[in-house]
């Protein structure tokens, strides 16, 4: 039988912005950093240049441009797994250690811990939920439609590349209208690997 993991798990019964309320109150001191006003708007200043660079791509080459923007944008996913595999391993853990992939987002972005609540579901499940995400805010914002969503879907090749062994599966997603988005990293079933 499979397992979903859900944040409604890990916060009773309170709602999703209530969550999030209660998330920015215990993080107050880390998230004034993150949720300054020049980080923000720096940001958004990237996410604009990739979303204007990649609708000139798009307009011009139409489908193909579509691809070769999912292409780049899945390298960079894949850049990011690898660069928290190698983490894991200087950290002398193995990938297949689910623990570590947190301690490593950890020590490569001490300020993940500011907006994402990272839990180790047992041994075969990571919950991966972003509370605040000021890329997720900025697509929804500017209705970025299917360009940000290949943004984000990065985190699919980030994923692969970390542990082969790991699907990535999203539940929800700030975009699409939802408070915050929610991740789960989950060992692959003997058959689907």
């Amino acid at each position: 039988m499979k397992q979903e993991a859900k944040i409604g798990e890990w916060y009773g019964k309170k709602g999703p912005e209530e969550i999030v309320k209660i998330y920015r109150t215990k993080f107050k001191n880390e998230l004034e950093w993150y949720e300054s006003e020049m980080w923000r708007k720096e940001i958004e200043y990237r996410c604009a240049d990739y979303l204007a660079l990649s609708r000139a791509i798009v307009e011009k080459y139409g489908d193909e441009g579509l691809e070769l923007v999912r292409k780049v944008v899945n390298e960079k996913g894949r850049k990011i797994g690898e660069t928290l595999a190698k983490k894991v391993k200087e950290m002398g853990k193995s990938i297949d250690d689910l623990a570590a992939f947190q301690e490593a987002k950890k020590a490569i972005w001490p300020w993940s811990v500011a907006h994402a609540d990272i839990k180790v579901i047992g041994d075969n499940r990571i919950l991966d939920t972003m509370l605040i995400c000021h890329v997720g805010e900025y697509w929804k914002k500017v209705n970025a439609g299917e360009l940000g969503k290949i943004y984000c879907d990065s985190d699919f090749a980030t994923c692969a590349a970390y542990n082969p062994k790991l699907k990535f599966i999203r539940h929800k997603f700030i975009p699409a209208g939802d408070p915050y988005c929610e991740n789960v990293w989950v060992r692959k079933e003997k058959e689907e690997e």
